[in-house]
């Protein structure tokens, strides 16, 4: 009985971990990175969100639900679950949303917006002109889509990597 070499069953390929993509521990630094940022702005919880200042409780809500989607889509992608890869899909497609919602409510009505954040941080209230607003609003929009499109892209591609 002649055996090929192509027959043997249980090489050591098939005994080996898979190694986690270099793509998706960036994907993790960025999760963690968002998740760590938001952590921080709870003690002092003041954050535009669109038209609107949010301070005091309704601010640490909303960070308390970005810290929920943010821990969760970092286990998640960690433990390669289906879900996972939607979760973080759609959190960067609201993510993107929310940049261009404060953009444009900017744009629509800039001294209001100048004050609201003057008030914000009245100690700071100098730095925050329409300029300086304008650039940071722009900045964070543009970074944000840019960011957004790369991480929706790659994870789309790597579907494959989520296992259910």
């Amino acid at each position: 009985m002649e055996i090929k070499q192509n027959d043997v069953v249980g090489s050591s390929v098939n005994t080996q971990k898979e190694k986690f993509p270099v793509g998706m521990i960036i994907l993790l630094i960025l999760l963690g990175f968002g998740f760590v940022s938001t952590l921080s702005s709870i003690a002092k919880p003041t954050l535009q969100f669109g038209p609107v200042i949010l301070n005091g409780l309704p601010a640490v809500l909303y960070s308390l639900i970005v810290l929920v989607i943010l821990s969760t889509s970092f286990f998640g992608v960690l433990k390669r679950k289906m879900w996972a890869g939607r979760l973080v899909i759609g959190w960067y497609i609201i993510g993107m949303g929310i940049s261009l919602l404060n953009f444009v409510s900017f744009l629509a009505d800039k001294q209001s917006v100048v004050r609201l954040y003057q008030q914000m941080s009245p100690t700071n209230a100098q730095f925050f002109t329409e300029s300086t607003i304008t650039g940071f609003l722009t900045s964070a929009l543009v970074m944000g889509v840019i960011i957004g499109f790369v991480v929706i892209s790659y994870v789309y591609r790597r579907r494959d990597f989520f296992k259910n």
